[in-house]
């Protein structure tokens, strides 16, 4: 896999939300984005009775066959799908969960050129909180290398300027980059919108401010080498 950057995109509640998402999905579109299917990326919360810590339990659709388990320290396991069939059977002696927490992200994927690009509506149990835009660049593993190329696309997508990547990338630039840095990308967003309400204005983290307006011209950026 390549480098991936999540971005948060701030909504105004869910009319706008859904019209933010339908307009970013005709840019991507515009510049030549091939529709490719549909991604979800998902994260169910345990707590632990007897230790009085949280776990997160982390699915995303381009790993079928991984499930990532994030604890609170911030170390992020990656186990097979047994993982899961493991932690019902702790449920509820070891581990609680509450109905209505789980947070999902799923929208459709496409592909341009050395790019791909997700648009993901997030809800919270039925609450729809959010809107995510995922971005690889599949040619490049460290993210330093290519950063400038991936801010070049988003900024000509979303119409305002990234001034950084967000906190966990910006400490990671120039490491491998690896599917436990996507999650943990996720996992920043869902922590913030976890505590948002379902219509309320949610900002983005430092990798930027973005509104609801996308750019109309938006151009897909010429890999340079």
């Amino acid at each position: 896999m390549g480098v991936v950057i999540v971005h948060m995109v701030p909504c105004s509640g869910p009319e706008a939300l859904q019209s933010t998402a339908d307009n970013l999905c005709r840019m991507i579109e515009r510049i030549g984005g091939q529709r490719d299917g549909v991604f979800c990326v998902d994260c169910e919360t345990y707590f632990n009775t007897s230790m009085g810590r949280t776990q997160h339990v982390l699915h995303d659709s381009e790993h079928p066959a991984s499930v990532f388990s994030l604890l609170e320290s911030g170390l992020c396991l990656v186990a097979d799908a047994n993982f899961d069939s493991l932690m019902n059977k702790l449920t509820p002696q070891l581990f609680t969960t509450k109905m209505g927490t789980k947070v999902e992200c799923k929208g459709p994927r496409y592909q341009v050129e050395d790019f791909v690009l997700k648009v993901g509506t997030v809800t919270i149990g039925t609450s729809a909180r959010g809107l995510l835009v995922e971005c690889e660049y599949q040619p490049c593993p460290v993210t330093a290398s290519c950063w400038e190329l991936m801010r070049e696309l988003m900024e000509s997508l979303l119409g305002v300027p990234l001034n950084q990547p967000g906190p966990y990338l910006a400490l990671r630039m120039r490491e491998i980059y690896t599917p436990v840095d996507t999650i943990q990308q996720y996992m920043e967003h869902f922590n913030v919108l976890r505590k948002s309400n379902p219509v309320q204005a949610v900002s983005a983290p430092a990798s930027g401010q973005s509104g609801g307006q996308t750019n109309q011209n938006a151009q897909t950026p010429t890999s340079k080498g």
